[in-house]
């Protein structure tokens, strides 16, 4: 949503979102915030409240949740959690506090004349309304009191020139609830109120009945820049009942009193020594009612206002650049996962593979918070059932981190064992110093990857760099992911398995040696005659790959035996080694220092760098021409098709049976290239390719 849009916006623009990338505040840190209250809603505000039915009356106020997405410029180098002055500045809330009483009048020292009564003495139940205009301490705040809770209100349809005359919609309802001449008026609009701010305050000092017109002897500021022509602005008009001990502008002191109000009503003002620094705020508000039977006042102690209660929260700190790519973005928010879901909640510097090893074995759900989470060795899901792995989207990161040279063959996370129900979804999972991101082995079953990023930066090793690899396995998902890597998803063959293997042994915590019946383990000479199990590559059966966006340097789907599932809806662009390289913490460092030493990037500011990368790889190849726009023979084709990667193929299948390749978006050298295949639906397709678009061998 543009800031401009937000519902209850508060206009006008602050200047730090009115030019974000313009001096003088490049390099400048904002804190973005959350601002969430609510307001009392009447027909005025919200005409679409009306009871038609009873014909048209406003029969009750509603109260409604607003909110801003503000911005306080400039507090420097923050973090999120870290204290900042000015923000505890604006999210103190009220120190103002409220008592109410009633005036008891001494006795008179005449018998022959009965006592004034105590009490309240007017002539109705009335429910008052105290509320601050002008914000501050005793003595420099003001306040306005109504005996209908502020409820005499009417909509503004004009102004004058002068501004001094405001036609309203209606005078009053009767000969009490309407206004009169030396009533004290608020003119007000929701822009108004959602800049917190006052309206401006005028004494009636004529009434036109004829054309409802009121008229104010001060002429309301243009800088209020009111417009009642503008009707979702809901300009209005209040009246409130004070009179007696008003200043120029209708208001009366906040004291420590107590103040007289009315008919033996008084109220006395204070401050909460706990707020260090509180004061009154503008549009504080108490409410109490009043009752003729007994002449009670709703007690009121030292009472916290009413309202308005505001609520905040951190969304993130901006650091503005030349353009929205060199602008950094903390994101300070806090996604709290579903307790049903994830009972494991784990974050970031916590230990993964003790939360996976936790769950029970009627399953669960682990959820990674947000931040960075280190992985210094491979993640095994080794023999689980039921088991959801998830984040919170990108913000959610899982980076191996293991010092040292490349591992060769490892993967940061294998599925294995005989694993069943495995869900791995909502989170950006980087390497550059391993084969495989995922292993997927061993006779597993119903595995879904979704809603991840998955990048294997990984460019400096013989063999082939992908994100997910399958060997023995069945029933795989694959869907709603982006993959940047040499491969995308890749049906291992012998060889890789075979590697994928060893080092998935190196992993595994040792075993205890089986006991034979007879309670002895077996002789190390069994041990030694046996043999490892030939790696043979099976059948992969209910393979899914949908609607992923796959970059790749080599291949983006390369299968070596798969019958019945589908390839569909996809994006598969090839991009050169060069751009992958990119992705690599390698490739991007800070510029050398004076004594020449190039200082690698913390991964927080890798990872921002990498959003920029993610961007550069949006832009998706041309449509394929219409069947009517074919170029005829011998006309050239448009387009530069040497912009394509060489030796890139988007989908390969060496045995392929009973598979859709339906839907999908392909930019490579070949698009899609099928060896011993049948039952191969190919259809819908958009290729752009140098060499083939589909090859049949």
């Amino acid at each position: 949503m543009p800031y401009s849009d937000q519902p209850f916006f508060p206009a006008p623009l602050p200047p730090s979102l009115t030019a974000p990338v313009l001096p003088p505040i490049l390099g400048r840190t904002d804190l973005i915030y959350l601002d969430v209250w609510q307001r009392e809603v009447t027909v005025i505000e919200d005409p679409g409240i009306k009871e038609i039915a009873l014909g048209g009356p406003d029969t009750t106020t509603r109260v409604q949740t607003a909110w801003q997405v503000k911005t306080l410029p400039d507090v420097g180098d923050a973090a999120c959690p870290d204290p900042i002055l000015r923000w505890d500045d604006l999210v103190r809330p009220s120190g103002g506090r409220l008592t109410t009483s009633t005036f008891v009048p001494p006795p008179d020292d005449n018998p022959c004349i009965i006592a004034a009564a105590g009490g309240y003495r007017g002539i109705e139940n009335r429910l008052y309304r105290v509320e601050i205009h002008t914000p501050g301490g005793l003595g420099t705040a003001r306040f306005k009191w109504s005996r209908n809770n502020a409820s005499i209100v009417s909509e503004v349809e004009a102004i004058s020139a002068a501004a001094d005359q405001i036609t309203v919609r209606q005078i009053g309802r009767d000969q009490i609830l309407r206004f009169n001449v030396g009533d004290w008026i608020e003119i007000t609009d929701d822009h108004r109120e959602f800049q917190r701010q006052p309206g401006h305050m005028g004494q009636i000092t004529n009434i036109d009945e004829a054309n409802r017109i009121i008229t104010i002897p001060n002429a309301i500021p243009g800088s209020l820049n009111l417009d009642p022509t503008d009707v979702t602005r809901h300009t209005r008009v209040k009246r409130w009942d004070q009179s007696s001990g008003v200043d120029a502008d209708g208001l009366l002191s906040v004291t420590a009193g107590p103040v007289d109000v009315e008919d033996g009503l008084q109220v006395a003002f204070s401050l909460d020594p706990s707020i260090t620094g509180g004061e009154f705020k503008i549009g504080d508000y108490w409410v109490f009612y009043a009752r003729t039977a007994d002449g009670s006042v709703e007690p009121l102690v030292a009472a916290a206002p009413r309202g308005i209660q505001h609520h905040y929260g951190r969304l993130a700190f901006v650091t503005w650049g030349a353009n929205m790519q060199s602008t950094f973005v903390r994101d300070c928010r806090t996604f709290w996962p579903p307790a049903k879901c994830c009972p494991i909640a784990v974050r970031p510097g916590e230990d993964i593979q003790a939360a996976i090893d936790r769950v029970p074995e009627e399953g669960g759900c682990i959820c990674l918070l947000p931040g960075i989470h280190r992985v210094y060795r491979p993640l095994l899901i080794d023999g689980k059932k039921h088991l959801t792995l998830m984040g919170v989207g990108r913000p959610t990161k899982v980076v191996f981190a293991a010092p040292g040279p490349a591992h060769a063959a490892q993967a940061l996370v294998y599925v294995v064992g005989a694993s069943l129900d495995i869900e791995i979804k909502q989170m950006l999972v980087y390497a550059d110093v391993l084969e495989h991101l995922f292993v997927v082995d061993e006779a597993s079953r119903e595995v879904n990857f979704n809603q991840g990023a998955w990048v294997n930066a990984s460019t400096t090793r013989e063999a082939g760099t992908d994100c997910i690899v399958l060997g023995q396995c069945c029933d795989v998902t694959v869907a709603n992911c982006r993959m940047v890597g040499a491969f995308g998803v890749v049906q291992a063959d012998r060889q890789t398995l075979e590697r994928a293997r060893t080092a998935l042994a190196l992993r595994r915590p040792p075993q205890a040696p089986e006991e034979q019946p007879g309670g002895d383990s077996p002789a190390d000479d069994v041990i030694g005659d046996q043999e490892p199990a030939p790696v043979v590559v099976t059948t992969l059966r209910e393979l899914h790959v949908d609607q992923n966006r796959i970059h790749f340097a080599d291949t983006g789907i390369e299968l070596q035996d798969v019958v019945t599932g589908g390839i569909e809806k996809n994006r598969l662009n090839a991009i050169t080694f060069e751009q992958l390289h990119t992705f690599s913490r390698a490739a991007n460092q800070l510029p050398p220092g004076p004594d020449g030493v190039v200082v690698p990037l913390v991964l927080e500011d890798f990872f921002r760098v990498l959003e920029g990368h993610f961007e550069a790889l949006s832009v998706c190849p041309p449509p394929p021409p219409a069947e009517e726009e074919q170029p005829a023979e011998g006309e050239e084709e448009q387009g530069d098709g040497s912009a394509i990667p060489s030796d890139t193929t988007g989908i390969m299948a060496c045995v392929m049976e009973d598979m859709q390749i339906r839907r999908n978006g392909v930019l490579a050298q070949t698009g899609v290239a099928l060896d011993y295949s049948r039952f191969v639906n190919v259809d819908a397709n958009g290729i752009t390719a140098n060499a083939a678009g589909v090859l049949l061998q």
